[in-house]
């Protein structure tokens, strides 16, 4: 079997539906028996596909669910440099306190916290295409999370944070990090 789905009834007894392999290459339709029934059929997938939906919807297409008000201090890694910044009201600054660019940084936490991809994708993070990472951290200086940042060969940015969800974005907009990128 694929796939399994189980039901109970109003009086505590379980059904079991066995979903099996697809009934023609060319077809989505699906072999489909019930447990301990030595009967099986075919069913459209149009009728199975609502009782097992894509995993990608339970997920946040969004980089990292840490609110921006909760951000104190960003830590931005790109190749060996490191650019960190801290919150002072409404403007980020430096550690030696000058201000820094705060277009540029809302910007680059509008892509991390905001924007939705257009493809999200669930699987391992490709560590060799990493090209920066982001640490946010909360008013107590401790992480509240790490989103890491790779591009993919075909020019597609990933954004994940530990999660295994690979969120999968244009070459267009990585255009945020310019600015960090020294």
């Amino acid at each position: 079997p694929v796939a399994t789905f189980i039901v109970a009834d109003r009086n505590g007894t379980t059904h079991s539906m066995i979903v099996g392999g697809r009934v023609s290459a060319g077809s989505q339709d699906r072999y489909v028996m019930f447990e301990d029934r030595p009967v099986v059929c075919t069913v459209s997938w149009d009728t199975l596909s609502p009782l097992f939906p894509s995993a990608e919807i339970f997920v946040d297409a969004t980089g990292s669910a840490v609110s921006r008000f909760d951000i104190k201090q960003l830590t931005i890694r790109i190749g060996d440099s490191e650019f960190v910044v801290q919150r002072e009201l409404q403007r980020w600054v430096d550690l030696q306190g000058v201000q820094a660019d705060n277009e540029a940084i809302e910007a680059l936490l509008t892509w991390i916290l905001d924007t939705k991809p257009p493809r999200v994708s669930i699987g391992n993070y490709p560590k060799q295409d990493e090209f920066a990472t982001v640490v946010l951290s909360g008013y107590d200086l401790m992480p509240l999370d790490t989103v890491r940042i790779a591009l993919h060969q075909d020019g597609q940015w990933i954004i994940e944070n530990g999660d295994n969800v690979l969120r999968l974005h244009h070459a267009e907009a990585g255009e945020v990090l310019e600015p960090f990128n020294r």
